[in-house]
């Protein structure tokens, strides 16, 4: 897969820091990158010049000798390189011991410790948004094709399963659908996908805070879920309107809600 297709499976945590390492990871990878290219061009030179059996065999041992040398300051590293047909490979170290100490306590969600999603929204904003990005009013324009049809798939897949959520008992509040989920059916149902803005994922995101949406996560192994906010929302105010996307009751139909495009 590509990387935008990639990216557009990561949750939007996932996002946030892939944007605020990917100029120094790159910078790394392309250094690392052009020594191994440089050394496996020394090491082409070598085997061209020394090819009888007698020389590759040598030439098989000093360079694995010459590797295994380096091998415990790599393992303290996190990583090993081995040879595989003339060329350089790095591979992860083995797993340690220590990796299942974590498993033995389960950390207890948020709703199991009371907290309600406008309090876990208030609380977890930050990880997903700086505040000048929850200040901005730089949003896109929601009357476009592409916009709208994004933001209608949105609505229109919360409606459903919300919908079942009430017919097995529970309410706005209680509802936890994830983000992964919306985009799955997002990009599942797309006629216009091809025109969606670079990083649409993210600015969808953006958007729908924008429109009174709030964001969570129950804990730190669980991924983030949305829903409008509105009634039925512990802490939504009493004289306040309805969320449209939760008193419409059947499918939007974006070409009302769209400009007519090209």
């Amino acid at each position: 897969m590509d990387r935008e297709t990639i990216m557009n499976t990561f949750e939007p945590s996932e996002i946030l820091i892939v944007m605020r390492l990917q100029k120094a990871v790159k910078e790394a990878v392309d250094n690392v990158v052009e020594k191994w290219v440089e050394a496996h061009e020394i090491l082409e030179e070598l085997y061209k010049a020394n090819s009888s059996v007698e020389e590759k065999k040598v030439l098989d041992f000093l360079v694995q000798s010459g590797l295994t040398e380096r091998d415990t300051e790599l393992k303290k590293l996190g990583f090993c390189i081995t040879r595989i047909e003339n060329t350089l490979q790095t591979n992860t170290s083995e797993p340690s011991d220590e990796s299942s100490e974590g498993e033995e306590k389960k950390e207890e969600t948020a709703e199991e410790q009371g907290e309600t999603s406008l309090e876990m929204w208030k609380r977890q904003k930050s990880e997903l948004f700086d505040e000048e990005q929850l200040e901005s009013c730089e949003w896109m324009p929601a009357d476009t094709l592409e916009v709208a049809e994004m933001i209608c798939l949105c609505e229109n897949y919360f409606r459903t399963q919300f919908s079942r959520h009430k017919h097995d008992g529970g309410n706005l509040e209680s509802l936890r659908i994830p983000m992964k989920d919306y985009i799955e059916y997002v990009k599942g149902n797309s006629l216009h996908q091809d025109n969606y803005p670079d990083q649409w994922v993210r600015r969808l995101m953006n958007q729908l805070v924008f429109e009174g949406w709030i964001f969570g996560r129950d804990s730190a192994t669980e991924g983030w879920t949305m829903k409008p906010f509105s009634k039925g929302c512990i802490g939504f105010p009493k004289k306040m309107d309805e969320h449209p996307a939760v008193m419409q009751t059947g499918s939007v139909d974006l070409m009302q809600h769209c400009k007519a495009e090209e």
